[in-house]
């Protein structure tokens, strides 16, 4: 067996980085310093009213610039970190170049941690790419321009010409597309291409990867050695290639493509074993040693991750003797590389596309020609405008080809996996793929079928959720609740921030349809949310609704008419109503203990309802008060099971008052709000009422959700976010 001592080395390495910097963050803290450097770049900003900046890339977009700058201490010294810049106005565009040192004056946002399960985290990414924040300019002063020696404004000059030719030869979408596949500028790409992309399972397609530099390099390289021979060429190869990797910014996946190639050329010019294992440790290795924080980022995991799933797809495939082999040549990458990246996939965007297998036959070999032709027409519109502009129009012919096959590859909903794994099911599946591969080198103990069946359970794993969870999510000022039990899934109100959290959370769960949702009252703080999920196309088999009149507004028809337009029906209950879901053999109940007599406002009219579960017990007060609490019937709660209060109105005053509090007796109160809220809201006194009672509770605004998904006996266990962001 050949001896790679490099793959132990760098895989304890990558193992080391994961446990300080995700499983004890304190300790990643101390040895890398993100929010130390943060908070030392904040002190800068006020004692300077600036940042010092040297300006390492610049992107240009049609009325802003964005700016990647490595930043300075007032004394001048460089850091390792980098803040982005935007630059709006044109004005601006001309006046600096890569290399400039700049003072650079404006707002300063340090980058947002998610407080919900599912919702993007904005942190993790920028600190991926080392950056400490964004900073939107108002004024921006050069102190020193570039050394004349420096050649970063040459590059930059370079990548602006290229990219002005590529915007007069193609129009949009393909003109983004070009530039990101050519330049690496993924900034110009519409939300549309990138979700179509990532759900079609090529977001690989639209970055500088291996593919691209196989393709692009490979062909300088035959071409160069034709010409000077195999070690003449060798140098000026190097050179260019290095070249175009500073050119399109240094990503992941175009280092780790050429440092692999740089290898694997120089191994095969000295008559050594180009080793690709050890050249793809090597490159990972080096990048780690060198840019440690990217390991938290999909790029590394992604790119690296189809290397070795090519490797993992040939030693499997390739036994498959019954098939041609070119067809077993052509599978066996495209189903290697699906096996490792989807779960990766899955782990970083909550959904994943099982057709990109099939789709990445197609594609991949059209890649060859879309590059070949947006590249010649690039050189040639550059010189002569009309032939440039006759092969970008084959270009965008195959490129729109490509687009429309990935649209209706998504279509399939049964190519498509949502929701997020958890750390467990991702080892296992991992586990599980590592030992098949271990186990299918011994020829003596090759059982297809059985492998087949243990490679699907193992694909299965990762899609089996936790079957029982209750959700509050934090959505700022409003309400949102999910329930999840047994099979059944209720939505309770459903406020702001909806394609921020409630759908991001939905799909990291893989949720596709709402059982139940339960409406408190129309106020779009509660409803928002959930109108928007109607109309975006989400089922939604039952709406509870209040029945008073007061609560019948125009806004909640128009909900009303989406859920019915979707296969829907609709429901309005008042006091003594009862609905029992029946679903996975559990009997979920339902119980409106309000309104009754109605009071005539929205708020003190909101349904209230009591949801029994087996072993749990919850109480949705909606923005109820006072006046609505005094008149509820509680002898339905059951004080021999947990129950959870959803406090009413979000924590006011005149909510949760001690009559309440005495009779229902709850063992978690969750108060949902936004941070520093113009209400006030949790108020005081009603968290003093709380506190006398020795009643925990939880704020969302200041933890993010708060979940319970474990039960044992009559004993609830909650978690809040922030505990395990």
């Amino acid at each position: 067996m050949r001896s790679r001592p490099l793959i132990p080395v760098c895989t304890a390495y990558m193992a080391c980085l994961i446990l300080i910097l995700q499983i004890i963050p304190s300790l990643g803290e101390r040895i890398f310093g993100y929010h130390e450097a943060q908070m030392e770049a904040q002190s800068w900003m006020e004692r300077s009213r600036g940042l010092f900046v040297r300006v390492s890339r610049i992107d240009s977009q049609e009325d802003s610039l964005i700016l990647r700058a490595r930043l300075l201490s007032p004394e001048g010294m460089e850091t390792g970190w980098y803040i982005r810049i935007l630059v709006y106005g044109s004005e601006d565009q001309t006046k600096f170049r890569e290399g400039d040192i700049l003072k650079v004056s404006g707002r300063l946002k340090l980058p947002e941690k998610p407080a919900n399960p599912g919702q993007w985290d904005e942190e993790t990414f920028l600190k991926s790419q080392e950056f400490l924040a964004t900073l939107t300019s108002s004024d921006i002063l050069l102190l020193q321009e570039h050394h004349w020696w420096n050649p970063a404004p040459l590059i930059g000059g370079i990548r602006r010409f290229l990219s002005d030719t590529i915007d007069s030869l193609f129009r949009e979408p393909f003109r983004s597309i070009y530039k990101a596949m050519l330049l690496g500028e993924k900034s110009s790409l519409s939300t549309e291409i990138k979700d179509l992309f990532s759900r079609a399972g090529i977001s690989h397609i639209a970055a500088i990867s291996g593919l691209h530099l196989t393709i692009l390099i490979g062909s300088l390289e035959r071409w160069l050695s034709g010409k000077m021979g195999h070690r003449r060429a060798f140098p000026l190869l190097m050179l260019m290639l290095w070249l175009y990797v500073w050119l399109t910014g240094f990503s992941i996946a175009t280092i780790r493509a050429a440092l692999m190639f740089s290898y694997q050329t120089a191994a095969r010019l000295l008559d050594r074993d180009p080793d690709d294992k050890t050249a793809l440790f090597l490159a990972a290795m080096i990048q780690l040693l060198l840019k440690p924080l990217s390991v938290l980022g999909a790029a590394f995991w992604l790119t690296y991750g189809a290397v070795a799933g090519i490797w993992a797809g040939r030693s499997f495939a390739l036994q498959f003797f019954f098939l041609p082999r070119s067809l077993r040549e052509k599978i066996a990458g495209g189903l290697g590389v699906s096996l490792v990246t989807l779960p990766v996939s899955l782990w970083f965007f909550s959904g994943a596309s099982v057709g990109s297998f099939f789709l990445n036959l197609l594609v991949v070999p059209l890649v060859r020609y879309i590059l070949i032709l947006g590249v010649a027409s690039v050189a040639l519109g550059s010189v002569l405008p009309w032939a440039g502009q006759l092969l970008a129009r084959l270009g965008s012919a195959v490129l729109n080809f490509t687009l429309w096959v990935s649209s209706k590859s998504t279509e399939l909903p049964w190519l498509t996996f949502q929701g997020k794994p958890a750390v467990l099911q991702m080892a296992a599946f991992f586990g599980i793929v590592g030992f098949l591969l271990w186990a299918w080198k011994s020829p003596k103990q090759r059982r297809l079928p059985l492998y087949l069946i243990s490679l699907a359970m193992s694909l299965a794993l990762i899609f089996y959720p936790a079957s029982r969870r209750v959700i509050f999510l934090s959505v700022g000022q409003g309400d949102c609740s999910i329930i999840e039990w047994d099979g059944t899934v209720i939505l309770v109100d459903a406020g702001p921030s909806c394609s921020t959290v409630i759908q991001p959370y939905l799909e990291s769960r893989g949720i596709h349809r709402i059982d139940a949702a339960i409406l408190s009252h129309p106020d779009m703080d509660h409803m928002e949310g959930l109108l928007t999920l109607s109309e975006s196309g989400l089922p939604i088999d039952l709406l509870l609704e209040s029945s008073a009149a007061s609560n019948d507004t125009k806004e909640r028809r128009r909900l009303e008419e989406s859920v019915v337009n979707h296969g829907g029906s609709v429901v309005r209950a008042g006091r003594g109503d009862e609905l029992v879901l029946e679903k996975g053999g559990t009997d979920i109940r339902i119980l409106c203990l309000s309104p009754g007599s109605e009071q005539g406002t929205v708020n003190e009219d909101s349904l209230v309802t009591l949801i029994r579960l087996s072993h749990l017990q919850l109480l949705y007060m909606g923005d109820a008060g006072t006046q609505t609490e005094q008149q509820l019937e509680l002898d339905e709660i059951d004080h021999q099971i947990p129950l959870i209060l959803k406090a009413g109105h979000h924590g006011s005053m005149y909510s949760s008052s001690e009559w309440l509090l005495d009779r229902a007796e709850p063992d978690l109160t969750v108060i949902s709000c936004g941070e520093n809220n113009s209400y006030g809201h949790p108020h005081k006194a009603m968290l003093e009422r709380l506190e006398e009672r020795n009643c925990p509770y939880q704020v969302t605004a200041w933890n993010g959700a708060v979940w319970i998904d474990q039960f044992l006996g009559h004993e609830i266990y909650w978690h809040m976010f922030e505990d395990h962001s």
